[in-house]
């Protein structure tokens, strides 16, 4: 594996020192607990006395090289062990009523710096089979992040800034007397950003793994009097696919309807509230020309206009994936409801002679597919033209219409 012999050595040489006694003390911790859950009557009271002669090594491995913040290298191993010993189960008073002999088998997770003579408890796991997996599939995911070269909002830097310095920018727009306007543009609504932002990147990665795989209408045909049959064979691959397909669009909605309330809070239209507030709405024909005329900036503000584009083109596509997916009765002839029982729907209705409509079906899923991917791209520049339609709002005009709505009695600003 192209790893350096040391780094490897370096792991099984801790977990064998002293007859095993790190496995011993990985496996009194909680979390590890499930590896012996079923074999005794209280898992609080048992302790495992290691075998060190009985260790195990898989001759294959998992090595991935990696640097921490401070620039040192280390590296992530992910190798098999089996380990025989004695699982001893202690009563109340602390007295051994119950050895029997047992052998694990353990995935170790660990991370060891090079040139490093130890390896501390703290940087090693053990899992299971089952964890097993879900470590290699999130490795798998991990591959997938940076095939598709995204990061995360936080991880991003914006004008020089880290995120959350830049996000702090519209701060100066903040009227201190309004709750709302306080809390909703602080470091909570900042860590809204993050995590539906981290929901779109996990949808979008996972249905490209699974789409990888999906069956294709026309892989099992077959001929009857005359015409082409062909059988609805989906599988859990396909409904894993359209799963996560649905959940892209989902999560990319609410990622501009967060933004949209953003921008609400600081624009202010007095002809939307916040209980009829959504993207389309705030950038319908009647609020856009209100919010021209209180911010005439506005006319020439290029970060807003890349919103209108938007709300003209791909938010407008947008919602057409969304909307039939949450209320179902529409014209939309493609998409009725959720994704798999609309393909399962379509193509039911076209297994015999509809060779078209299913090519069709097939073109239809995959533009969706096409579009989420898009769309995960335009979310870092999202979050940063909507920081900066509010960052250059003029400071006067802000604070005027704070003292008018407290003049008037009104509470617009208070949403």
């Amino acid at each position: 594996m192209n790893m350096p012999v040391s780094t490897l050595d370096n792991l099984k040489q801790a977990l064998e020192l002293n007859n095993g006694g790190l496995f011993f003390s990985l496996l009194k911790k909680p979390e590890n607990r499930h590896f012996f859950r079923d074999k005794v009557k209280n898992e609080q009271n048992v302790y495992f006395r290691p075998n060190s002669a009985t260790i195990n090594w898989a001759a294959d491995h998992i090595q991935t090289p990696l640097i921490n913040v401070e620039g040192f290298g280390y590296d992530e191993l992910i190798i098999d062990v089996q380990l025989g010993g004695t699982l001893c189960e202690f009563n109340k008073k602390g007295i051994t009523f119950s050895e029997q002999e047992v052998v694990f088998a353990f995935t170790v997770q660990a991370f060891v710096f090079h040139d490093s003579f130890g390896v501390s408890s703290e940087n090693i796991k053990l899992l299971n089979s089952e964890q097993r997996m879900i470590l290699l599939f999130h490795k798998n995911y991990e591959k997938e992040i940076g095939r598709l070269g995204v990061k995360l909002l936080f991880e991003e830097t914006y004008q020089g800034e880290e995120a959350f310095s830049f996000f702090t920018r519209i701060w100066k727009h903040v009227d201190d007397t309004n709750p709302t306007q306080v809390t909703d543009s602080s470091h909570d609504y900042f860590d809204e950003f993050i995590e539906c932002h981290r929901n779109i990147l996990y949808s979008v990665a996972m249905s490209n793994i699974w789409g990888r795989y999906i069956t294709d209408y026309g892989s099992d045909y077959y001929y009857f009097q005359g015409g082409k049959v062909f059988p609805v064979n989906l599988n859990y691959t396909d409904n894993r696919f359209t799963f996560y397909l649905e959940n892209a669009i989902e999560e990319l909605y609410t990622f501009y309807e967060r933004l949209a309330y953003l921008l609400y809070l600081f624009l202010q239209p007095q002809d939307l509230t916040n209980t009829a507030l959504s993207f389309n709405k705030l950038f319908e024909r009647k609020i856009k020309k209100e919010l021209k005329q209180k911010f005439p900036h506005l006319l020439v503000d290029e970060n807003y206009q890349w919103f209108e584009k938007r709300f003209s083109k791909e938010q407008k596509k947008l919602s057409g994936y969304r909307h039939p997916l949450i209320h179902y009765q529409t014209s939309n002839t493609f998409i009725k409801g959720g994704y798999n029982a609309s393909v399962k729907r379509i193509w039911l209705a076209n297994a015999a002679d509809g060779e078209q409509a299913l090519e069709k079906l097939s073109g239809d899923i995959k533009e969706i597919h096409k579009f989420v991917n898009k769309e995960l791209l335009k979310c870092r520049e999202a979050f940063e033209r909507a920081i900066l339609v509010i960052e250059n709002l003029p400071v006067s005009a802000t604070v005027l219409t704070v003292s008018q709505t407290k003049d008037t009695g009104t509470d617009d600003i208070n949403v």
